[in-house]
């Protein structure tokens, strides 16, 4: 699985004889290696020995509660199954029987959300006492409800709402150019440009061992690589006779440069049978996108009210933070590919 389709290869036989065992080379550690923490090896593990370690969880099935619905890690709005001991989250496993992610899943929809503990100023909004010279800052990772509230409480105050964390993307503007799942597995050529989801690089592989082709553009250094049937070094070299049948393109909203989202643009502009994923590191960026939030590049302000951890291009003097949580997120958002959820 490592090697085949996650791409790092990272596990193997090592020593000889009875004292054979799987693990990194010359018995090294994960952390040394180019393990991209996907768990992947947890799942087809045969023998049970490796287990998901989380700060809450133990492996004791009797009071752990599930519940089905949807990773709030990303656009892609992967299926999952969360396990829950009261109000805290223990565990977060892929979906059973779905057929959009299958049984993947990444590092931060199986692990990162124990990243985020922080203290918030309030619980809600209404709970704030509001200085003068506040700027409120919303995310494409709440849902449109949760913008909606907060565009409320705002023209409530007399507060200023800007973004920077939507980058605006050449396909915005043609909604039913998008991919979804589907459009992958039944792709006769699949283009990857940039850093990717590993998600996303796990459902291209396995359609390319169905049949399909497999370009790889500018991720240089990436395992991954090593499966592509072509690797061009940017979207100029590829050619257009390399675009065969069916073809999704694939790249990352906020790493992917605006050079090579514009190269895209422009590329496949004009062929019907392309399709294009624009994956975003928010939850909600096409419906985010609907409310016209004004962007700035970079956020300077007295007094900001942020949503969740306080991003990069932002800076205040007081910061009022109020939650934004991981699996917490309620209302309705739009996904990568255009589907409307709803989250609860």
């Amino acid at each position: 699985m490592c090697a085949e389709i996650q791409g790092p290869a990272v596990l193997g036989y090592i020593y000889r004889g009875f004292s054979t065992l799987v693990g990194p080379d010359f018995g090294g550690k994960l952390e040394d290696t180019a393990c991209t923490t996907c768990g992947k090896c947890i799942d087809v593990c045969p023998t049970g020995a490796l287990l998901p370690k989380t700060k809450h969880y133990k492996p004791n099935p009797g009071y752990a509660a599930e519940h089905g619905t949807r990773c709030t890690e990303c656009g892609l709005a992967c299926h999952v199954t969360t396990r829950y001991a009261g109000d805290t989250l223990l565990q977060v496993l892929p979906g059973e029987e779905n057929d959009y992610n299958g049984t993947d899943l990444c590092y931060r929809g199986r692990f990162a959300w124990q990243n985020t503990d922080m203290n918030y100023t309030a619980e809600h909004a209404e709970d704030l006492t509001i200085p003068q010279n506040t700027v409120m800052h919303l995310s494409p990772k709440m849902s449109n409800d949760m913008i909606d509230a907060a565009l409320a409480f705002a023209r409530e105050h007399h507060l200023d709402c800007v973004s920077t964390e939507v980058v605006p993307d050449p396909w915005d503007e043609f909604p039913g150019r998008h991919a979804d799942m589907a459009d992958i597995g039944r792709a006769d050529t699949l283009v990857l440009a940039g850093k990717n989801n590993q998600v996303l690089k796990a459902r291209a592989r396995l359609a390319q061992l169905k049949g399909a082709r497999l370009i790889v553009i500018d991720d240089p250094g990436d395992p991954y690589n090593r499966f592509a049937d072509l690797l061009p070094a940017s979207v100029k070299e590829l050619q257009t006779h390399d675009i065969q049948g069916n073809t999704v393109f694939i790249y990352h909203r906020e790493s992917c440069s605006r050079a090579t989202r514009d190269a895209i643009r422009k590329k496949i502009g004009g062929m019907k049978n392309v399709k294009v994923w624009v994956n975003s590191d928010h939850l909600n960026t096409r419906g985010f996108l609907t409310h016209k939030i004004p962007h700035v590049d970079e956020l300077k302000a007295e007094h900001v009210i942020v949503f969740g951890p306080v991003p990069e291009r932002v800076s205040a003097e007081h910061v009022i933070r109020l939650p934004l949580r991981p699996f917490r997120i309620e209302g309705t958002v739009i996904t990568d590919t255009g589907e409307k959820i709803r989250l609860d």
